[in-house]
């Protein structure tokens, strides 16, 4: 079996700092955060504008959370101190182009070449998108469980991607530690404000895909500073990227 123990940070040296843990116990994707495990996950935040204009924080306050068992990586979402009410329409998948928004960018294998894209709305409604060198493929679909629920001055969203639904390098060796690095950014979109986006970093705005500095990779070893760092027991089965 293929175990993760996260360590995750966010992306820069001005950027606050997470230890991610792996989840203690069960974790019931509900948009409510109130599972034990949660509480030992670090909030991720300092969330600061990079769209339209870059730099400077935001009146609201924006919390991230990672953990992870031996099959998902698990994201708790908290939004609070907001003046507006978030958009959250109960729309198909997909459809959630206007309403508020986290989004959630995985480059696996650090490259800025490929990598997976997820957005939910406030209510948990999904989009997800698939990039591949230079190509965006919009009707790519992958199993993600998610929910959210709208609070009285945010929302709350919770996250369960499983590690079969991406793409990764092949784990090798016997049943010892493997260290790898991913790419990683969390967004926020305030469409109210006339699409304000938010960034847990510091600096110009990242690219597209891969936030500068954010890692997610492996090893047992203490947090890495700048990136998020992942532990990886190999498994034969452990699956090839592509």
């Amino acid at each position: 079996m293929l175990l993760y123990f996260l360590a995750v940070m966010s992306a820069a040296a001005l950027a606050p700092e997470a230890n991610v843990r792996a989840a203690d116990g069960p974790i019931v994707v509900d948009g409510r955060l109130d599972d034990e495990a949660w509480g030992a996950a670090e909030p991720i935040d300092g969330f600061v504008r990079y769209q339209p204009t870059p730099g400077g924080a935001h009146g609201s306050t924006t919390e991230v959370r990672v953990l992870q068992d031996a099959d998902t990586l698990y994201f708790g979402v908290k939004v609070s101190g907001c003046t507006q009410r978030p958009v959250a329409r109960i729309a198909p998948r997909e459809d959630i182009n206007n309403d508020d928004q986290i989004g959630i960018y995985l480059d696996p294998f650090n490259d800025g070449n490929s990598g997976y894209i997820f957005y939910f709305n406030a209510i948990g409604v999904q989009q997800d998108i698939r990039f591949a060198y230079g190509t965006w493929y919009s009707a790519w679909n992958t199993v993600v469980q998610s929910e959210g629920r709208v609070t009285d001055d945010g929302y709350v969203l919770e996250v369960a991607i499983p590690f079969r639904s991406l793409s990764f390098p092949r784990v090798r060796g016997g049943s010892g530690q493997v260290t790898q690095d991913w790419g990683v950014m969390v967004t926020r979109k305030i469409p109210g404000e006339g699409g304000q986006v938010l960034v847990a970093r510091d600096g110009p705005p990242p690219s597209a895909l891969v936030q500068p500095g954010g890692r997610v990779g492996g090893r047992s070893a203490p947090v890495h500073r700048r990136g998020c760092r992942a532990d990886a027991g190999a498994r034969d089965a452990a699956r090839d990227g592509s």
